[in-house]
């Protein structure tokens, strides 16, 4: 989601792998509310093994958020699985 607030110089981004989430929607219409529910993919591993998700998010210029946010997702799909025991 990217979410460029009126009259800012700044462009808020925030991203989650596609596989730590079953869905996201907007909690209001409202133009000023940023609000959102996401429902979290939790995937069964092996006995110990802890999985985290994966999000993360970015107060961006405005020039060029478009580009900026594309780099940012590339970061996230490149990123490894983090696993921890």
């Amino acid at each position: 989601r990217l979410v460029r607030p009126r009259d800012c110089r700044f462009s808020y981004l925030e991203i989650i792998y596609p596989a730590d989430q079953a869905g996201c929607h907007r909690l209001t219409n409202a133009p000023t509310d940023w609000s959102w529910r996401v429902n979290w993919q939790v995937q069964a591993m092996e006995k110990g093994v802890i999985r985290r998700c994966r999000a993360r998010a970015y107060w961006l210029p405005r020039q060029d958020d478009l580009q900026s946010a594309a780099r940012c997702w590339r970061s996230l799909l490149d990123s490894p699985l983090p696993l921890t025991v």
